[in-house]
């Protein structure tokens, strides 16, 4: 029932951004054991925008916050 936040700290129940300048290839989420989410950055093709595929739920998540994602190089 609790928001995950990646490259954020938890402060005193403040977020603060660690840094502008981490790099996402992969993010797995276990509970048990077991997978709940599989995420992999992309690039949404209808609209242009960047954001993380979750190949568990199958479904594509936007940045929700006011600093969006920057797309990279392509990964093959």
């Amino acid at each position: 029932n609790y928001n995950l936040f990646a490259f954020v700290a938890n402060q005193g129940g403040s977020l603060n951004l660690i840094s502008k300048e981490e790099k996402l290839f992969k993010l797995e989420i276990l509970e048990n054991g077991v997978h709940i989410r599989d995420f992999y950055p992309v690039e949404e093709i209808s609209t242009g925008k960047v954001g993380l595929y979750d190949v568990v739920s199958k479904r594509f998540f936007p940045s929700e916050t006011s600093t969006n994602f920057i797309k990279g190089g392509y990964v093959v």
